[in-house]
């Protein structure tokens, strides 16, 4: 029996054994076959003493077809990452394209019977139709989908582990995926849906230290804010689009203090970024004595007509056999649009970023490696912009903040 007591919670199909553990389970997807029920029901996360244990399992005339387990120790839990938007995009691109692509096939499109080039309308076919209805009954079943999920508060779950994982040319971090039914409309600390205060927290007394907001754009539907807490520490995202009414993110995503590796605090005046603007000015106005360099003894042909660069009539005077525009020109105009490039892909992470006024931001690192995988081992980090017109020393403030609370996180358990 565990000694580990989880105060029990009706987050998704929530599940409590005799003793007292919480089990998370994914969104039922049983199933009705010609021979047998399909029970795909068992996926959960169990928080156990010192260790949290994830399994899936799926049950197919009353035999276990899939069954898997990862088992966890408490350090190797990192963070938690939930998101209850409703929205998918990869459904939305699906019913839009079959459904242009059936209406298409079915109705639209025409051809001559017997590969004639013309005939008339009246004799013309539509011998794709059998395509166009399939592409129409895609579309029709992506869009239901993507419509019930708009319609139910899903909730998605990744939690992820220090563990490294494989990942395409490079190593990541092991994760868990799940889903969840949510509760309500939007995703808040310590409700019924912050699935990083029962797994990385393990629902034990936590304390608010601090909540800052982040730079919100009201009429875009964009908000970020930033807690800490005695335990944790998390970003709350929200974005969304149509006039607000389409949700594309409301998300939460929790770390543990001690997985923290230090801030970084920028305040400071863009001046990157105005150089940046200037090199651009200069860029342009080589391109312009670059094209507008068309000399017309360089004519290939006999002839020259000024207005549009085509050779009519050359002139007498012309010795060179050169053909286009002036190469010098062409070369400068490659160096400036090259350091132009190189320096647009380093300005965003210069002091200032991007923008015309005072920016400010905090950015926090992590011990382990990014969860996407990069070439080579990128520590993971998070970041946020604090609203115009904070003052120079706020991102400082806020650093300093999530620093003190991870020491005395740290010394708490070591006691």
């Amino acid at each position: 029996m565990s000694d580990v007591s989880v105060v029990p919670s009706n987050t998704g199909e929530a599940k409590v054994d005799n003793d007292g553990s919480m089990k998370i389970s994914q969104i039922k997807c049983n199933g009705v076959t010609a021979c047998a029920k399909l029970d795909c029901s068992t996926r959960f996360m169990e928080p156990q003493d010192g260790y949290v244990k994830s399994e899936s399992r799926c049950r197919f005339a009353k035999c276990t077809v899939i069954s898997s387990q990862e088992i966890y120790n408490d350090e190797d839990i990192r963070s938690v990452y939930t998101n209850k938007a409703p929205f998918n995009g990869t459904l939305l691109q699906l019913k839009v394209l079959g459904l242009a692509a059936g209406v298409y096939l079915a109705f639209v499109h025409k051809s001559c019977p017997g590969g004639e080039t013309e005939c008339e309308p009246e004799v013309a076919t539509t011998p794709l139709q059998l395509y166009g209805f399939i592409a129409l009954l895609v579309g029709l079943i992506a869009g239901s989908f993507f419509w019930l999920q708009c319609c139910r508060p899903t909730l998605k779950v990744q939690v992820y582990t220090s563990r490294l994982g494989w990942f395409p040319f490079s190593w990541g971090t092991m994760m868990e995926d799940m889903k969840v039914r949510g509760h309500g409309p939007g995703i808040t600390i310590q409700d019924a849906d912050d699935v990083g205060h029962k797994l990385l927290n393990r629902n034990q007394a936590e304390q608010i230290l601090s909540e800052h907001e982040g730079n919100e754009l009201p009429k875009q539907g964009m908000s970020q804010k930033l807690f800490i807490t005695n335990r944790r520490v998390g970003f709350k995202r929200r974005k969304a689009c149509c006039c607000k009414l389409v949700t594309i993110e409301n998300s939460l995503w929790t770390y543990k203090l001690d997985e923290v590796a230090n801030c970084h605090a920028d305040s400071s005046f863009p001046l990157f970024f105005i150089i940046w603007c200037v090199w651009l000015l200069l860029t342009g106005a080589m391109f312009y004595f670059w094209w507008s360099s068309f000399n017309p003894c360089r004519c290939e042909e006999e002839g020259y007509m000024p207005e549009d660069g085509i050779c009519d009539t050359k002139p007498e005077w012309c010795t060179a056999e050169d053909i286009g525009r002036d190469p010098g020109m062409a070369t400068t105009f490659y160096v400036f649009a090259g350091i132009l490039v190189l320096y647009s892909i380093l300005v965003p992470r210069l002091p200032g970023g991007i923008g015309c006024c005072r920016k400010s931001r905090i950015v926090v690192y992590f011990k382990s490696p990014s969860p996407l995988g990069c070439p080579g081992f990128i520590n993971d980090y998070d970041e946020m912009e604090l609203p115009p017109g904070s003052s120079a020393n706020k991102a400082v403030e806020i650093c300093s903040e999530i620093m003190r609370a991870k020491a005395d996180y740290i010394r708490e358990k070591t006691a």
